[in-house]
């Protein structure tokens, strides 16, 4: 690795990781609507505003959840099976009712097996799919289709 990459490295997931953390997150959201009205709406033009609203609330978001895992990890260190299932347990409270249906695995792959440095970019990739279902639901037409007709497609 070059000199300036391993100062990139260090600055990006040391110092300034609470502005890498909320910048990915307002970035993926943004992006995940992009390509939430590109590929799966095809909608046409492309709804700038809407895409601005979902980045914005990814940068409102990244700081607290920044905070939350630095909390979390403060709290209960460690990636053994006890401070697992601890963190999972109180992140699934905090996210309620979706932790408890979809994130419990994901949650525990993150703080079983992805270093620290690392957590919140993940969950923002994870967020990033999760973004695109959402901007989907939150943004089709329901009045001229049957919501049944979506889950046939």
């Amino acid at each position: 690795m070059s000199r300036h990459t391993v100062y990139l490295r260090r600055l990006l997931l040391g110092r300034y990781l609470i502005v890498t953390n909320t910048v990915s997150a307002g970035t993926l959201d943004g992006l995940a609507d992009a390509v939430e009205q590109c590929g799966v709406e095809s909608i046409q033009p492309h709804d700038w505003p809407r895409t601005l609203r979902m980045g914005t609330t990814g940068l409102l978001l990244g700081p607290v959840d920044h905070c939350w895992y630095r909390f979390l990890d403060s709290r209960f260190p460690g990636s053994h099976a006890a401070a697992v299932a601890k963190k999972v347990a109180l992140d699934s409270l905090m996210y309620l009712p979706v932790g408890i249906v979809l994130f419990y695995t994901l949650q525990i792959i993150n703080f079983r097996y992805v270093p620290v440095v690392l957590r919140v970019i993940f969950q923002n990739a994870i967020d990033f799919v999760w973004t695109m279902v959402m901007s989907y639901l939150k943004h089709r037409d329901l009045h001229n289709t049957h919501i049944w007709d979506y889950w046939k497609k």
